[in-house]
């Protein structure tokens, strides 16, 4: 099998960094669902989360630290996005 090409790792590190900030933004929404969104909304942050540690235990040292990198620039970019946006609810 060849070397995926660096535009496919970058897809991929995007779509991981993507997940796991669905995963660590999930926490905002615990106690707000009805017991049947409940269970679906858990359902999908395990598996986010199941799919996200079989994928990076398949990445390079540096992929990794890559992959973090990315998740904490789109996590501070959601909190300024936020910031943002409570600006403008009324």
């Amino acid at each position: 099998m060849s070397t995926p090409s660096k535009e496919h790792q970058a897809n991929v590190l995007i779509n991981l960094a993507v997940l796991k900030l669905f995963s660590d933004q999930s926490t905002f929404i615990i106690g707000e669902l009805p017991r049947e969104k409940k269970h679906w909304f858990n359902t999908t942050v395990r598996a986010a989360d199941n799919f996200i540690k079989e994928v990076e235990s398949g990445l390079s040292e540096h992929n990794k630290e890559t992959l973090q990198i990315l998740t904490d620039a789109l996590n501070n970019g959601i909190t300024d996005l936020k910031k943002d946006l409570l600006t403008h609810i009324s």
